[in-house]
């Protein structure tokens, strides 16, 4: 037997782990018991996170269309006929779509390949703008705030303020540290609309109406501080929030007596801390309570992709160089450009993916490179994707698996999966992660950043690495903050965003607040129906799907299903887990109705990934015009039971 240490690739926990083989290949994993993150634990993911590697349904080769048919084609090739292809489009119409999956490494090249080679701003990864909000608190945090915090503060914090973190499995490291917490006789102070597993360990949960959040938090940094304006009157905050006068004093006594302070949300909760105003009002709020004597605040915001935070600061984004630098940068565009070899770096700000696609639609979008699959959990309406895609005049794909994504790519290069790639990640505690190589590669798979490279090279730009040390050797020349950073120390290392962006987001914040609007209930249609990202991306998570176990365990879940409170469901004659008619102004449609007791009563929640399925039923969504975060509709619904 043997056993190498890596890192898992699910969420953005990150935990240490060692993979177990044999002369077979890998067989099972071992949580590794020093690791900071887990010390000892894994989830049912971590546990089955090898098994894709036994999972014999891949793309072993690179496939192109051919004469109007698809087959494998030679690797050279293959490289050739992109290159050539890629040359026939100015840099604007050329767009890239990474992923929240690759390595550090990886996604560096994707931000360089895009300026540095194709000349174009047009680089984003799926689930970005759900961190924006995140990043416009950068600059309206003082010193002494520690974002993001270690799960360790959270352990040494004596109050856990925790926004809209909803089940406790979506992140078990995160999880584990508050329940340890409170029950070591810390105090939670739970603001959250869910009532779940952690309410009944909270010293104080208030239950807000949905999207009412911004001005929960702006009511609180009032009552400690009477400068600060705050729109409504104490009855009317009341009516607005479903929150008592008493209940918010209540919980500014409970800040205020707090020395050591972590703030914790869910960066991909729709119904809270996605909105940027809502960020806005924690910043306010912190800094009140910096001001009234708290001696040490964390905020931790938890994101769901392994590297979701690594893909971000390698500038794997519209607007943002390597370190979280704006593209408009002169110093650090500068400095990028003599160690890439370029005259200049574009300077506008490029499309994101919500853009990349609509932009697509219009024409204006001529070639897309897309790696990985993430793309398929962020969108996924795959009816319009699939038209979406075939308008794409050229269109590769660098994946491991046989998707939506490769069936309508003109070129798939295979990618290497979790286990066969080498690099970092960041955690969501801004810890960085040593990921290993632990299986051999099979077929002509690659990473991400030789595929790029080897494209680079065909179109006659040289960008030439012999393995993803000399990728990050090159990162700690630009980016200084990476420069302390040695891989085999990296276990216990810890780096932290400190970066300021002023820059990127000066004066897009409102002081006014309004109301939400939200349609009223009626006899006829009792519930409010709301979508909420209640799941981990498992339905179009390549490693889930590939893994026997998970796909076993968690199929069940891939039908459409309306959450419900158990006393609101009997009163409507519904069963659990059995056939409902879900009615709506729009229409109706059938669906499973699901008990769940965190739902309060009064409101149904429909489950992010069934939304395509079911707009016309629900409605159109938006698009937030600062982040290009999806909005969705609200609406009035009915539900029941149906053969």
């Amino acid at each position: 037997m043997v056993s190498m240490r890596t890192t898992c690739g699910f969420c953005g926990c990150g935990c240490g782990l060692y993979t177990v083989s044999d002369d077979n290949g890998v067989i099972g994993v071992i949580p590794s018991d020093a690791d900071p993150v887990n010390e000892g634990r894994l989830c049912i993911r971590g546990w089955h996170v090898y098994q894709p590697l036994r999972n014999m349904d891949r793309i072993f080769r690179p496939v192109a269309v051919l004469n109007g048919s698809k087959r494998d084609v030679d690797y050279t090739d293959a490289l050739s006929r992109v290159a050539e292809g890629l040359k026939k489009f100015p840099p604007n119409q050329i767009g890239i779509i990474g992923s929240a999956t690759s390595t550090n490494e990886d996604a560096y090249l994707i931000a360089k390949f895009g300026r540095a080679v194709i000349g174009t701003n047009h680089i984003d990864f799926p689930g970005r703008s759900r961190l924006m909000p995140t990043l416009m608190m950068l600059r309206l945090l003082g010193e002494g705030v520690s974002m993001p915090c270690t799960f360790a503060d959270l352990m040494d914090a004596d109050l856990l303020l925790c926004i809209g973190i909803g089940d406790p499995n979506r992140y078990p490291q995160a999880s584990a540290r508050i329940f340890k917490a409170v029950v070591e006789g810390g105090h939670l102070l739970l603001i959250d609309t869910w009532h779940s597993d952690f309410a009944p360990y909270a010293s104080l949960h208030i239950s807000p109406k949905p999207f009412s959040g911004a001005l929960l938090l702006r009511a609180l940094a009032g009552i400690l501080d009477s400068t600060i304006k705050v729109p409504f009157a104490d009855e009317q905050i009341s009516s607005i929030t479903g929150v008592s006068s008493e209940q918010l004093r209540a919980a500014a006594d409970l800040l205020l007596s707090s020395k050591r302070l972590a703030a914790v949300y869910d960066t991909a909760s729709l119904m809270h801390m996605c909105s940027p105003q809502c960020v806005y009002e924690l910043a306010r709020l912190i800094k009140v309570l910096r001001e009234r004597g708290v001696e040490w605040c964390g905020i931790l915001p938890m994101v769901e992709r392994c590297n979701s935070n690594g893909a971000l600061r390698m500038g794997v984004a519209p607007m943002l160089l390597p370190g979280l630098k704006s593209v408009t940068d002169n110093e650090t565009a500068q400095k990028a450009c003599s160690l890439w070899g370029i005259d200049s770096l574009p300077q506008d700000v490029g499309m994101g993916v919500a853009q990349m696609l609509s932009a697509i639609e219009n024409g204006e979008l001529k070639a897309l490179i897309i790696v990985g699959d993430d793309l398929l959990t962020d969108v996924p309406d795959e009816q319009r994707l699939k038209k979406v895609l075939s308008k794409v005049e050229l269109l590769i794909a660098i994946s491991a698996y046989r998707s939506l994504l490769t069936e309508a790519a003109h070129f798939v290069f295979p990618r290497a999966i979790w286990g066969e790639a080498m690099g970092t990640f960041v955690n969501m505690e801004g810890r960085m992660r040593c990921l290993e190589k632990v299986a051999e590669r099979l077929g002509e798979a690659r990473q991400e950043w030789q595929v790029l490279c080897d494209i680079a090279t065909a179109m006659g730009i040289k960008l030439s690495y012999s393995c993803s040390d000399e990728v990050l050797d090159e990162l700690k020349r630009l980016v200084p903050e990476y420069a302390s950073i040695e891989p085999d120390k990296i276990s216990n290392s810890a780096c932290l965003i400190r970066e300021r962006l002023s820059h990127l987001f000066d004066g897009v914040m409102h002081e006014e607040i309004a109301a939400p609007e939200l349609p009223l209930v009626s006899d006829e249609f009792p519930l409010l129906l709301l979508v909420e990202r209640y799941y981990l991306p498992w339905h179009a998570d390549t490693l889930a799907l590939h893994s026997s176990t998970l796909w076993r365990e968690f199929r069940l879940r891939f039908t459409p299903h309306v959450f419900v409170n158990s006393v609101q469901g009997h009163s409507l004659g519904l069963r659990d887990g059995m056939p409902a008619l879900l009615k709506t102004p729009q229409g109706s449609a059938r669906v499973t109705s699901v008990f769940n007791e965190a739902v309060p009563t009064g409101i149904a929640i429909l489950p992010e990934m069934f939304f395509a399925q079911l707009r016309g039923v629900v409605g159109q969504e938006k698009f937030d015009e600062l982040t290009g975060t999806i909005v969705y509709p609200a609406t009035v619904a009915a539900m029941e039971r149906t053969r």
